[in-house]
């Protein structure tokens, strides 16, 4: 059990902070130290989770996160409040603590296994299932300056997991390794979730906290802006950072229209997946309908049928095709790139985005094209438009986004009112 009473963090910072000698700090009479400005971190967090759960904290860079994380591992402490935990506890937040680069991967582990509260009889007892989970059998007994980046964060990510602790602290570190060490990993927090473990999880990576966790907690400025079910928070987060990205706006000259290219494939229903159509042109967006940092920069979306034809007009229940067209100016690693319908009124009828799919661009520089393949939208008939985003990987800011970049026609002899077509009928006694 983990309860956090009123917690607040303090730091300072000088506006003027520059390298200085004692001499300099004492002719002018400290006056380093009567310009710092304080800095609250955390303001009053409340916080109560039980044994067993699996918490995840989001929220942007600077909202305190990692922060709430230390001090619950003890690493710094409360200015204000109380935090309470029981069991012992185990922390992937500075990862190696205790290595040595002289020492060998088998002494780093029996040290950092001391260090974390084992006796060494415990360590030795873990030692062979530590190296077979970091999979370096092969360089056990050489010294970690040997060891490559990614065999050393390995290794002491395996050292904290394997002390079997009944509350995890986890920040940012499901990313060690390669993929399938990743993978590894994760299903190695998810086994220990099972197992009635406390988990507290700080990541970027929203796919990640989706999977894993029971509950999500939102800090914003240092206090806790929401907590609750984990997709309810998630979508309230994103919403958020949406309203506030909206706000970006920056000048761009019209990018030309260009012959398109085989692209990417994301599917949402069962289309057939063509991956190259013919040449057309399409006006470029207006300018005032852009916003972002412009690293990544939208050209013209287009839309086809099923066939590959450009279309402006679809029947009811027809599917589309919307293939969005960019260009990238510097190297830009996984985008997540947005699709959301609206109807004439604005009202959103739909909103898929890459990441959620599983649709992966990777590293990304130069012009490319991605088509989202729509199985079929029964819309009843009307004017929709569609808005176009790419945002970074931690959803923290957007390369672009454009708001209503193109629209199109539903027709069809359908009833009724609202948004969709239902098919129906009516049948008496």
């Amino acid at each position: 059990m983990l309860e956090i009473q009123d917690v607040w963090k303090r730091y300072y910072h000088n506006a003027n902070q520059r390298p200085r000698t004692l001499k300099n700090a004492v002719a002018d009479r400290f006056r380093y130290w009567a310009d710092r400005e304080a800095y609250w971190a955390l303001q009053g967090v409340n916080l109560e989770i039980a044994e067993g759960q699996t918490v995840g904290l989001i929220g942007n860079n600077g909202a305190g996160k990692s922060t709430l994380l230390r001090l619950i591992g003890g690493l710094s402490r409360p200015t204000r409040g109380k935090i309470t935990r029981r069991g012992r506890l185990g922390s992937l937040l500075e990862l190696g603590a205790g290595f040595s680069p002289e020492f060998t991967g088998r002494e780093s582990v029996i040290t950092g296994s001391i260090i974390a509260g084992l006796t060494r009889k415990e360590a030795l007892a873990r030692l062979e299932k530590v190296v077979e989970f970091a999979e370096l059998e092969d360089f056990i007994d050489s010294p970690l300056r040997t060891y490559s980046s990614g065999m050393f964060v390995r290794l002491a990510f395996s050292t904290e997991i394997n002390l079997d602790p009944d509350i995890l602290l986890v920040d940012e570190v499901l990313a060690v390794g390669d993929m399938g060490f990743q993978k590894k990993c994760l299903n190695h927090i998810i086994g220990m979730k099972e197992q009635g473990k406390t988990i507290i999880v700080v990541s970027h990576a929203l796919e990640q906290i989706q999977l894993v966790c029971d509950e999500v907690v939102w800090l914003e400025h240092g206090k806790v802006r929401a907590q609750g079910g984990t997709q309810e928070i998630i979508e309230r987060y994103k919403n958020r950072v949406f309203e506030k990205t909206a706000g970006l706006s920056a000048p761009v000259a019209p990018s030309s229209a260009r012959r398109l290219n085989p692209v990417p494939v994301l599917s949402t229903g069962g289309v057939s997946q063509a991956e190259t159509h013919s040449t057309t042109t399409a006006t470029a967006p207006a300018r005032e309908n852009r916003t972002g940092v412009q690293e990544l920069e939208f050209e013209p979306t287009l839309l086809y049928d099923e066939g590959g034809q450009p279309v402006k007009k679809i029947g009811s229940g027809d599917p589309l095709i919307v293939q969005l067209n960019y260009t990238v100016h510097q190297p830009v690693v996984e985008p997540i790139f947005v699709v959301t319908l609206r109807n004439h009124d604005g009202l959103k009828c739909y909103e898929v985005n890459s990441q959620e799919d599983g649709a992966s661009v990777g590293l990304v520089e130069g012009s490319h094209s991605l088509n989202l393949f729509l199985g079929a939208l029964p819309l009843l008939p009307g004017t929709y438009s569609l808005s176009v985003g790419a945002f970074s990987q931690n959803w923290e800011y957007t390369y672009e986004y454009l708001h209503q970049t193109c629209s199109f026609q539903v027709d069809g002899p359908t009833t009724g009112s609202g948004i969709v077509h239902i098919p129906h009928r009516w049948q008496g006694d």
